[in-house]
């Protein structure tokens, strides 16, 4: 298990994780993305601006829905992603063109051991 303090500067503090983004077949990567963990995403989603750095081939496309119903058709993308230190794993990831970091959702969670302590302001997960 691997150990990583909550970010405070949110307001409730919130669990962050680094990320690795590689290319699978360039190996062209992105190293230490931050990224929320949000399990109440069924898919994990990345900055474009972060698919594009590294030319990720778009595999498809999916229709989502936020908060308030808002909904909007996204590039998906292959991806090796891996929370650091771990090792990485094959993904398929989400896009969006207006997020400031990735939101790893459970498809990429499912694979860990979670543990949230929110009193103690720590997320272990390995």
């Amino acid at each position: 298990m691997i150990s990583y303090p909550y970010n405070v500067q949110k307001q409730p503090p919130a669990p962050f994780v680094r990320i690795t983004l590689r290319h699978p077949r360039s190996g062209a990567e992105v190293r230490d993305i931050p990224a929320q963990i949000d399990s109440a995403a069924d898919q994990t989603l990345v900055p474009l601006a972060v698919a594009q750095a590294i030319a990720l081939d778009k595999i498809g496309s999916v229709d989502i829905a936020g908060v308030g119903g808002t909904k909007a058709t996204l590039p998906v993308y292959d991806v090796l992603l891996a929370i650091q230190p771990l090792p990485l794993r094959i993904a398929e990831v989400v896009a969006h063109p207006n997020e400031p970091w990735a939101l790893l959702g459970r498809d990429i969670l499912n694979g860990y051991r979670v543990v949230m302590d929110g009193p103690s302001l720590i997320l272990e997960i390995g």
